[in-house]
């Protein structure tokens, strides 16, 4: 009984935190629209056209954040750099060049 009675706790734990990370996401700006921002970031701090840019929406961090990874095509190669959006996916907190 007290084994029954421990699994449908966790039960019920799992499947919070799952709507929760879900909710979440689902409440987000969408991928695109963050790949968008942060290229857009990197053309003005790198000072760069943005065909010269690639962005790449990586994942929803543990601290709810996103991250969105990137790719600069300058003279002499490849810069890769970082944005850091929102929990919303709407505003980048964080950019750095790698």
């Amino acid at each position: 009984m007290v084994k029954e009675g421990i699994c449908s706790a966790f039960v019920a734990i799992a499947a919070v935190t799952i709507t929760v990370v879900m909710t979440s996401i689902a409440n987000a700006a969408p991928p695109e629209i963050m790949e968008a921002n942060c290229r857009g970031e990197a053309s003005e701090k790198m000072g760069l056209r943005m065909p010269d840019i690639e962005t790449k929406y990586k994942k929803q961090e543990a601290d709810g954040t996103h991250t969105v990874s990137g790719t600069a095509y300058v003279d002499d190669g490849e810069k890769t750099f970082q944005c850091t959006l929102d929990a919303a996916g709407d505003d980048i907190v964080g950019f750095k060049v790698n």
